[in-house]
């Protein structure tokens, strides 16, 4: 009995530290296909020029067998998605469980950070660690900028 007590703990423990979940991608009749991602919504803060540190959700989506992965981002943590004065690549700044921090450039356009090839290879090695990583962007143009800061677990 008590090997299975300890299975099932260190099951769980996995488990509980872990925030990705499964979901199925939908046809254009809104129907479940057989193509499944990972994703996890965590919160975190925003700032630009009308909020300081305000409230933020993050929808993380990513899709292995694209290799692919998306960050949506809701300020307010309403659910319109962010809107960029322009489409641009941006710095993002990841701090890993073990203290070290890694920049990736990644594209963003209609609310989401957007990591695909080179990008997603970085990406992927950057958070092989299991533990909290800390993300950090600044979406900067000519004529706006923006802060956005959230944490999340692998």
């Amino acid at each position: 009995m008590k090997p299975f007590i300890l299975v099932v703990s260190m099951m769980l423990s996995v488990t509980a530290y872990s925030q990705w979940e499964i979901g199925n991608y939908v046809d254009e009749f809104g129907e479940e296909t057989e193509e499944r991602f990972l994703h996890q919504t965590v919160s975190g803060t925003f700032s630009n020029s009308a909020s300081t540190n305000g409230k933020c959700t993050y929808f993380i989506e990513h899709s292995k067998v694209e290799e692919m992965l998306f960050i949506s981002i809701y300020p307010y943590g309403r659910s319109l998605k962010e809107s960029f004065y322009e489409d641009t690549f941006q710095d993002v700044k990841i701090k890993k469980p073990s203290g070290k921090v890694v920049t990736i450039e990644a594209f963003c356009f209609d609310g989401m950070i957007y990591f695909s090839e080179e990008e997603y290879v970085q990406l992927m090695d950057a958070i092989k660690e299991r533990g909290e990583y800390k993300v950090s962007m600044k979406y900067k143009t000519d004529f706006t900028q923006s802060r956005y800061r959230f944490k999340f677990n692998n």
